[in-house]
């Protein structure tokens, strides 16, 4: 076995399968020198997509070990006031290590209590007013903590919370209304495959059109991590915004097939834990993984339309396509719905899996860019001064 991992260089762990800093198999071969199990065949592949080689390991347990950990409001604030001329770090300051993001978990309970509180007052007091508050708080609190795992995974810390917010807000509806745009043009639904497809397709370049908007408007980024960050804010606020639509119309649906307000209300909750649960794996993963993309080809150029029809970039843009259009299929176990698998939505469950697959190898492949010091690499190549005549 080598000293120094042939992915990204770093000095490798006597009698250790995977490089310490990359995740990169030994040798670029499975552990042991047998075959390859599936996911190490779907995360070789996603890497080589990505301009990678070998398989990555998916360090999913980072991104859940420090959110037990006792964390001041300092640090929650350090992490809040990053992206300022002042709190940006320079380059040669950036951290290549695996994250372990932690802040996005406090932001979600922190919406988790308020929609609990505004459920007692609808409960407890009868306040039908607390509805509108529960409805939108359902919606936001998943989309916008994962949000928050983005910006804590963005290590090169360069773009602000505000950019974060207003992405997430004004860039949301943005694409909502690219949308509904496109849908005038090519209406779609998912009552059909074909339908599906349509929907996949509409939608997708709804929130890519906002997202690479984005990117164009901040010529200064270069990491492939930033386009995850982009790309997830577009996301969140479509899932959010969406999802508000989708329990505010289940609400009244409710009352109008039961007459029923207590029912309307328990068919409100369903829709909003049910969208909650699935939310990490939809348009937040997808747009996170076109944003990606976009950078993947951009790099540290100024962007231009024309990348947009790069074949590294369509790869993982028709690969988002295909998840969202399987995800809206009308696939049933059985006709009415009643099967175990039908009841855990065991088709979006494995999409979730699949999608964030592929955000995992994406971060692991913007941290390699950091680590092997790409960009500033490029630049002295570029600043390099040429030898005159005395």
């Amino acid at each position: 076995m080598g000293n120094f991992c042939t992915n990204c260089g770093a000095k490798l762990n006597e009698n250790g399968n995977f490089c310490p800093k990359c995740g990169h198999p030994v040798n670029g071969s499975p552990p042991g020198g047998g075959s390859e199990n599936v996911v190490d065949k779907l995360t070789r592949q996603i890497n080589q997509m990505a301009g990678g080689k070998g398989a990555v390991k998916l360090r999913v347990r980072d991104l859940f070990t420090d959110i037990f950990k006792k964390h001041s409001l300092e640090e929650a604030n350090q992490i809040f006031i990053s992206g300022t001329h002042s709190t940006t770090p320079a380059e040669h300051e950036i951290s290549a290590s695996w994250p372990k993001p932690w802040l996005y978990s406090r932001v979600f309970l922190m919406f988790a209590v308020t929609f609990i509180m505004l459920q007692i007052c609808a409960n407890t007091f009868d306040n039908i007013l607390a509805l509108a508050g529960m409805m939108f708080v359902g919606a936001l609190m998943v989309p916008f903590a994962c949000l928050m795992l983005f910006q804590e995974v963005n290590a090169p810390r360069n773009i602000s919370f505000f950019e974060i917010v207003q992405m997430f807000f004004v860039g949301g509806v943005a694409s909502l209304v690219f949308t509904l745009l496109l849908f005038e043009i090519f209406p779609g639904s998912t009552e059909s495959y074909v339908e599906a497809v349509i929907v996949g397709i509409v939608e997708e370049l709804g929130k890519l059109a906002i997202v690479a908007y984005y990117i164009y408007k901040k010529p200064n980024i270069k990491y492939m991590l930033n386009g995850l960050l982009i790309g997830a804010a577009i996301g969140a606020g479509f899932a959010t915004f969406e999802t508000a639509g989708y329990i505010f119309r289940g609400f009244f649906e409710g009352y109008r097939l039961t007459m029923s307000i207590p029912a309307a209300y328990d068919y409100m909750l369903d829709i909003t834990y049910l969208r909650a649960i699935l939310a990490p794996g939809g348009h937040v993963a997808w747009a996170a993984i076109n944003g990606a993309a976009i950078m993947l080809v951009k790099k540290n150029k100024k962007f231009e339309t024309n990348m947009l029809l790069n074949g590294q970039f369509l790869k993982f843009f028709l690969i988002t396509v295909a998840l969202h259009a399987i995800w809206d299929m009308p696939i049933m176990f059985s006709k009415d719905r009643s099967s175990f698998f039908d009841r855990i939505f065991l088709i979006q469950d494995l999409l979730v899996i699949i999608a964030w697959m592929i955000i995992l190898v994406l971060i692991q492949v913007g941290l390699n860019q950091i680590s092997n010091n790409v960009f500033g690499a490029q630049a002295e190549t570029q600043a390099e001064p040429q030898q005159t005549d005395a």
